[in-house]
């Protein structure tokens, strides 16, 4: 069977359900199940009515989602399960105060976690590991971050964007690059013969960072809005 023409319309469409899904959770108030089962009607019907699927693609695609829902579910439960685990050991207040004492300097002690501690564990483990990690000793960080950034007159928000992103981008620059690696490792790559192709990806990325710090309005507008106050 041929696939759908490619053109703006169909591409509108096929965004349909993704989008009816954010307005449904984040305008509707509509809990997940409810706005995921529409969303799943409303790309069913499209799939069939606007783009001739047949039924065996509409059955393989819904199992391919619902097998890499279970998939990121997994990951997440078991992030959660051990962050609990390792909570009530007192492990993370023992990491928290471990790092802290690396450095005096609050806005250091952040991007030391952030940046160098959440990269380092997202080239060990990665997925949703270094998010139940990291984002409780940031938490035990929020006032100093708080004061660090109002300090140089850093909103918080746009603060906390600018070290995510940053993080990724650690992840994948030459030469620690755990990532990129990672990666090389796996599919038996020398290392070096990544350097003069990922300059360009990391061009990109610094230019989302800039943009970003010159721009705080595109990282702050939709934490303004009033559905999140």
């Amino acid at each position: 069977m041929d696939g759908p023409e490619l053109n703006i319309g169909n591409w509108i469409l096929a965004t349909l359900p993704v989008a009816f899904l954010i307005v449904t959770i984040l305008w509707r108030k509509w809990s997940a199940p409810r706005a995921g089962g529409m969303a799943w009607l409303l790309a069913f019907a499209l799939a069939a009515t606007v783009f001739g699927a047949t039924s065996d693609h509409i059955a393989i695609a819904s199992a391919k989602g619902l097998s890499l829902a279970l998939f990121v579910l997994s990951i997440v439960w078991t992030s959660v399960y051990m962050f609990n685990i390792i909570d009530r050991l007192d492990g993370i207040q023992v990491i928290g105060r471990t790092m802290a004492k690396l450095t005096d300097d609050r806005l250091a002690q952040a991007l030391l976690i952030a940046w160098g501690f959440a990269s380092f564990i997202q080239g060990v483990t990665g997925f949703g590991v270094p998010v139940a990690v990291a984002a409780p000793l940031l938490i035990m960080l929020a006032s100093p971050i708080h004061q660090a950034g109002t300090l140089v007159g850093i909103d918080p928000v746009h603060l906390g964007v600018i070290l995510v992103i940053t993080a990724l981008i650690g992840t994948v620059s030459p030469p620690v690059s755990l990532l990129l690696c990672l990666n090389c490792g796996i599919a038996k790559i020398p290392l070096h013969e990544t350097f003069g192709v990922i300059w360009s990806y990391l061009a990109v990325m610094l230019g989302v960072v800039a943009v970003c710090i010159l721009i705080p309005e595109l990282v702050t507008w939709l934490p303004g809005l009033e559905l999140f106050q």
